[in-house]
């Protein structure tokens, strides 16, 4: 592919892939040392500016102002005529690159780091609406760290088919990927957090077996997603002795037809993970800090994000000064003390609000 034209000021380094609309490339830029991704149109796409600059300001939409250790971070959105996605790159291969993982304690935790970050999706009301292997990044050194008990993330790219809970489905500007549709998607166009966990199943089954659940050898979208909605896959049991019954049946959930019969979010399929021998420490790995959304007020991202009794409310509000950056800081240290948890819908403080020191001596001074 020959290089591609870049806006001012960019320095091409190398070609990092492509897909349908966009093509994603290192780069760096000009007095700075660090390296970043930077997306871009496809020049043989049909009108590949305009579709694009769609793609691309939805993305930024929805999870420019997120700063979560599972996502890959957006750092800036071109308005102007070259349009553009600057990311954070990313060092690991994307899971798609891997097939399956034949260490079953490895595949589980990765599983449960995949279903964590849609348990952040779920706390932000973002429906992904493309959930694919391609989509997600594996840490570089995944091989050791996903055999062990110790905190890591995978990074979840390609927000541009998703919208928000609480928006129409004609407001995506896309279906999402053949293979990975759940049936009420596929039939009805409808999607939600349940049909992400759909697509999760789909993603756990080719981690753990090798192969998909309902593509085989078939390439036809007619007959993929008839499968998707009619078919049973095999159990992946059956496929993978070494899985245990309750890991097979966690992804038998996952790919029910009926939306009611998966579970109810990706917090209870990290649950069921634990129980069934994970040791993918979940807990950790959802910071509140890392959920303030810095486009929304102080006032929506307490709303989103936390129970408070009218006392906690008070004094949170004095403490933080009504500030998202204070609240950031506030969570942090609460978080890491133990007194801020999370329960399966929003965080909880389990004793009263603690003012970090920091807070406590600039106030002082004042």
């Amino acid at each position: 592919m020959p290089q591609p034209h870049l806006p001012p000021g960019f320095i091409y380094k190398s070609e990092l892939g492509s897909g349908g609309t966009a093509r994603v490339v290192s780069v760096t830029r000009e007095n700075h040392r660090r390296v970043f991704a930077l997306k871009l149109p496809l020049s043989e796409s049909e009108n590949p500016k305009q579709t694009f600059a769609k793609l691309a300001r939805r993305e930024w939409q929805l999870i420019g102002g997120l700063y979560h250790p599972g996502l890959v971070r957006l750092l800036e959105v071109s308005t102007k005529i070259d349009e553009y996605i600057a990311m954070e790159i990313c060092q690991g291969p994307t899971l798609d690159t891997i097939g399956q993982i034949e260490n079953n304690l490895s595949a589980v935790n990765i599983f449960s780091a995949l279903a964590i970050n849609l348990e952040f999706l779920r706390l932000q009301g973002i429906i992904h609406g493309d959930l694919k292997a391609q989509n997600f990044f594996l840490p570089s050194d995944w091989e050791s760290i996903s055999k062990t008990n110790r905190l890591f993330f995978t990074k979840l790219s390609d927000f541009s088919l998703g919208k928000f809970v609480n928006e129409f489905d004609n407001s995506r500007l896309g279906v999402g990927t053949v293979g990975y549709l759940a049936p009420e998607t596929i039939s009805d166009g409808i999607t939600s957090f349940k049909s992400d966990l759909f697509a999760l199943g789909v993603i756990a089954y080719q981690m753990l077996t090798g192969v998909h659940p309902f593509m085989k050898n078939e390439t036809d979208p007619v007959l993929i997603n008839s499968r998707c909605q009619e078919e049973e896959p095999s159990p992946v049991k059956t496929l993978n002795p070494d899985i245990n019954d309750d890991i097979s049946a966690i992804i038998e959930m996952l790919l029910a037809k009926n939306p009611d019969n998966r579970p109810k979010s990706g917090w209870e399929v990290c649950l069921q993970l634990e129980a069934a021998g994970a040791s993918y420490p979940f807990r950790k790995a959802l910071r509140p800090s890392a959920s303030i959304n810095k486009f929304l007020s102080y006032e929506e991202n307490l709303k989103n994000l936390i129970d408070l009794d009218t006392a906690d409310l008070e004094r949170l509000s004095i403490i933080s000064n009504n500030s998202n950056d204070t609240l950031r800081l506030i969570f942090s240290h609460n978080f890491d003390k133990e007194n801020l948890s999370y329960d399966n819908n929003k965080f909880k403080f389990e004793h009263s609000v603690f003012w970090p020191n920091i807070l406590r001596r600039q106030a002082l001074k004042k």
